[in-house]
């Protein structure tokens, strides 16, 4: 009787062995199906932490809601990855030719590109790599618009930026200010324009807007009644003088405007004549018997054309243009050389043609916009 039990009992023990064997290998198989068949529902018993979030359509995967992390439990945008260190990505292609070996693309809509950025190979031999940018705009291609080399030149709607550049645009570049290569020394862009040019301004020791004072002082010439000396008037700075001399050579004297019968609208006789240096954001000239610049040009100030005294005994002197709208009277005085309103006396040689006997000779100091 007690070897009946016991060989019952080892039967028994053996069917309770051999069913959590069995359990076991079922229990692994099915989390093992619920990884390579990531759809499918786990059997009833099965913790349903195995159940796959991605979906799966022929060789591709996807996610359709939430958030990825890498390195994080709680990620908060589309692909999160997180390390203690750096986080990188590689984008590897394993053998390549010349062309994009790497992307990547900004979709808007499905299979709409709205920008991208390309690692475009341009030699096998070396692995010389330019960096491509490219945008969409509304004409609705996505398009190339900057490229660096492989050497480090950047090229600006240039799609070949020439290697001896670190800075190719293909198109205008806006600015409001020059500087050297450490920052320093910065120009105002309104001051350049096209080069700028330097201009001067006569009776007044300002400059005009858009226009950028170099130095202001008094105009200084040859004495009205000496035949030598210089022709041309000087606006000389003060406040910097050279070394001392009793020697006779060409001799400067202040100028000033003549008597009041002999002045133009606006300007006033027997005054010390200031002037201004003055850099206009282009380039620039003195217009005479107009005060309207040329279409495409600006005004720096108007005025009367001026200059020396036509009678015996008055030597010929520089003519310019004086302000009249601005002129400053502040300094009164009679200095030498003196100016005096310049006209048109007569236009018989060529009969009426535009100008008109005495009449003073309007003027402009016009600059290119």
């Amino acid at each position: 009787m007690f070897m009946i039990k016991n060989n019952l009992f080892k039967a028994l023990l053996f069917v309770v062995v051999a069913a959590m064997i069995v359990g076991s290998i079922l229990a692994v198989n099915y989390f093992v199906l619920a990884w390579v068949a990531p759809t499918a529902n786990p059997p009833d018993g099965v913790s349903s932490m195995v159940n796959s979030q991605w979906a799966d359509s022929g060789s591709d995967i996807y996610f359709t809601a939430g958030n990825v992390g890498i390195g994080t439990i709680n990620p908060q945008h589309a692909l999160q990855i997180s390390n203690t260190a750096s986080s990188d990505i590689s984008l590897e292609a394993t053998s390549p030719a010349t062309g994009p070996v790497g992307s990547i693309f900004f979709e808007i809509e499905s299979d709409i590109f709205a920008a991208s950025i390309v690692a475009n190979r341009q030699a096998v031999s070396n692995g010389n790599t330019d960096l491509i940018f490219a945008t969409r705009g509304a004409a609705g291609a996505n398009t190339e618009r900057m490229r660096i080399n492989g050497d480090g030149s950047v090229g600006i709607g240039d799609t070949s930026p020439d290697g001896g550049l670190k800075l190719d645009v293909e198109g205008p570049v806006g600015a409001t200010q020059y500087c050297d290569e450490n920052g320093n020394n910065c120009t105002a862009a309104a001051s350049l324009g096209d080069g700028g040019d330097v201009f001067t301004r006569w009776g007044n020791s300002t400059c005009p807007a858009n226009t950028t004072l170099l130095i202001s002082g008094y105009g200084f010439g040859g004495h009205y009644s000496h035949t030598g000396n210089g022709a041309e008037m000087l606006c000389l700075e003060p406040n910097d003088p050279g070394a001392a001399s009793a020697a006779l050579g060409n001799l400067l004297y202040a100028a000033s405007t003549g008597g009041a019968s002999y002045m133009p609208p606006g300007i006033t006789g027997s005054t010390i004549l200031k002037c201004a240096v003055c850099l206009a954001p282009g380039p620039s000239f003195e217009l005479f018997g107009s005060d309207t610049c040329p279409t495409g040009w600006t005004s720096s100030y108007t005025g009367y054309t001026m200059g020396a005294y036509y009678h015996s005994g008055h030597y010929t002197n520089s003519t310019h243009c004086v302000d009249n709208i601005n002129f400053d009277a502040a300094q009164g005085g009679s200095g030498n050389p003196r100016w005096y309103a310049t006209k048109v006396h007569s236009v018989d040689t060529i009969g009426s043609v535009g100008y008109t006997a005495n009449t003073f000779v309007k003027c402009a100091m016009c600059y290119k916009n």
